[in-house]
């Protein structure tokens, strides 16, 4: 199963990277500002972020759906 986590750097959307990232093998995360502020999470680094997004910008969200194409 494909998983995309919006807000993955947000008080809720890192703790459910870290617990679909136990179960799942496809997490993958998206989040507004730089990666490397997740760097205190040495847990998340088989997870997949996409940094520097905004889903506010609806034609940029379109195209990382498309490009991960998640389930969920």
């Amino acid at each position: 199963m494909r998983i995309l986590v919006l807000g993955c750097s947000g008080l809720i959307g890192h703790k459910l990277l870290l617990k679909f990232s136990e179960r799942f093998t496809d997490v993958n995360g998206l989040m507004r500002k730089d990666k490397m502020e997740l760097a205190a999470f040495p847990q998340l680094n088989a997870v997949n972020i996409i940094d520097h997004a905004d889903v506010s910008n609806t034609v940029h969200l379109e195209g990382v759906l498309h490009a991960i194409d998640p389930d969920v």
